[in-house]
């Protein structure tokens, strides 16, 4: 037994070792949160959108230097507005719709 990532993180392995073929994964704030478990996808060359609670604190390259660190609500916020778009998507029949930039 173990948290949800890390079952995921188990679950996916075994996918990959046996032979099923994907390039990426997504995943919710349970999910993105986990630092093990990006960690592993990464180590086995995955790709990966995960969604993480807004108080997340986060690296990023910014324009004027080599990195920018804080939340990721507030480092979004800074981001040039001219290059996020939203998409939306439906999460099943019986639900709305959920947006996604």
């Amino acid at each position: 037994m173990g948290t949800k990532p890390v079952l995921a993180a188990e679950m996916i392995e075994r996918a990959l070792d046996a032979g099923i073929e994907t390039d990426w994964t997504t995943g919710d704030a349970v999910y993105g949160q986990h630092t093990g478990l990006r960690r592993r996808l990464e180590a086995r060359g995955m790709h990966y959108v995960m969604a993480v609670p807004m108080n997340q604190r986060a690296i990023t390259p910014t324009p004027d230097s080599l990195c920018a660190e804080g939340r990721v609500d507030q480092l979004f916020a800074d981001l040039d507005k001219m290059f996020w778009r939203t998409r939306t998507r439906l999460v099943c029949p019986r639900s709305p719709a959920a947006g996604w930039a």
